[in-house]
């Protein structure tokens, strides 16, 4: 048995249906003005598309088995400078 692990941060992109995640629901509340207040946590996000890519790759790679990654793009961020 082959095991590898893809872990992600808050993955955000394209939206395909009205069922949003809870990064997306997040986001869209920023820009709605419906989040008053911002929670001093920090995050790091990822892109959808780049989450499928790396999966695919960790499929196909015989040497990714047994490893863990971790899908994020980028520097972290606050709640208020993800607002920003």
């Amino acid at each position: 048995m082959e095991l590898l692990v893809v872990n992600s941060t808050g993955v955000l992109g394209p939206v395909l249906l009205n069922d949003f995640s809870h990064s997306i629901q997040t986001i869209k509340q920023m820009l709605n003005g419906e989040m008053h207040s911002f929670p001093e946590l920090i995050f790091g996000y990822v892109d959808v598309r780049d989450v499928a890519d790396l999966h695919f790759k960790a499929m196909t790679m015989p040497e990714a088995n047994g490893k863990r990654f971790i899908a994020v793009v980028g520097q972290s961020l606050s709640f208020l400078d993800t607002a920003k």
